[in-house]
């Protein structure tokens, strides 16, 4: 009871200090964390925005939200998952950089160009 009331607390505090889509993301994390009943380590990497080599593929996906696309192959090891993200578009158009996740047996094994999308790169760490 008490360790809920204190994720509460600290998931309104984190809810009201930020503001715009990051709030609406952070409900949508928060929803899928209490849902899921996940664990307090894979709660902080979600919250945080980070992936870790052996993350639940779902939970990099309430991580960092539905990719622009999903590829499933199969191999000698399993199915293996290439979610695959984009930059948003600007006014200006352009080039749009792109990003992958990739996930073999449902566990992320791991990832590319995340720190080329400015919405990640504002709180992903490369090497988590």
């Amino acid at each position: 009871m008490k360790s809920s009331l204190v994720f509460a607390l600290g998931t309104a505090l984190l809810l009201t200090a930020c503001g715009g889509t990051s709030m609406i993301l952070n409900r949508e994390k928060v929803r899928y964390i209490r849902k899921n009943d996940v664990s307090a380590k894979d709660s902080s990497h979600i919250m945080e925005g980070e992936l870790y080599r052996g993350m639940p593929v779902q939970h990099a996906i309430a991580t960092l939200g539905e990719p622009l696309k999903t590829d499933t192959s199969s191999w000698k090891d399993g199915t293996q998952l290439k979610l695959t993200y984009r930059a948003r578009p600007s006014s200006s158009g352009g080039y749009m950089p792109r990003a992958n996740v990739y996930a073999t047996n449902d566990n992320v094994t791991r990832w590319e160009n995340l720190d080329k999308i400015p919405r990640f790169d504002a709180y992903y760490r490369p090497g988590n």
